[in-house]
């Protein structure tokens, strides 16, 4: 005599039986193993940065209403705090263009070094849209440019391999 089953193994049996299997097919194609390993390989950027983060912030008066910082060990730091934050977070689409190109090569079997040159030369042509006076405005370097860094440096690695091949 069979057991009759709940809601909840029903809905398990079913996704095992019918979504599970198109989605490991899916997860290794080699370009999502690309796009996997390359946010991968940045997680230690946001980690590090978002460290940084709270430490600026509790070494800053800017919490509570007393006017104090939390930690007022950390008050004579905070400049240093926000700055390591903004060369890793505000940075960040700079790291992913090459962290990108070096997994597009790994994955590949192709040159990872002059992959990850191109791939950042190719991001930055793309980004480098404004020079002030002597300085390059890098206001499209942080996450908001992380999609771009991730086709840029994507792309130049088809067109490397194109042109290997």
């Amino acid at each position: 005599m069979s057991e009759k089953k709940g809601i909840v193994d029903r809905i398990s049996d079913f996704i095992m039986d019918k979504v599970a299997e198109p989605v490991a097919t899916f997860s290794n194609y080699k370009m999502m193993v690309v796009i996997r390993e390359g946010l991968i390989g940045i997680m230690p950027v946001i980690i590090i940065g978002s460290i940084f983060l709270l430490l600026f912030v509790v070494s800053t008066p800017s919490i509570g209403a007393s006017g104090q910082p939390l930690i007022p060990f950390f008050a004579p730091y905070a400049g240093n705090f926000i700055l390591a934050f903004y060369l890793t977070m505000n940075m960040m689409a700079l790291y992913a263009s090459i962290t990108f190109s070096q997994v597009f090569g790994k994955v590949y079997n192709l040159n990872q070094m002059s992959l990850s040159v191109l791939g950042l030369g190719s991001f930055l042509l793309i980004m480098l849209n404004s020079v002030d006076g002597n300085a390059i405005s890098i206001n499209n370097f942080n996450g908001g440019g992380l999609f771009v860094a991730m086709i840029s440096s994507i792309g130049s690695g088809y067109i490397f391999k194109l042109c290997i091949d």
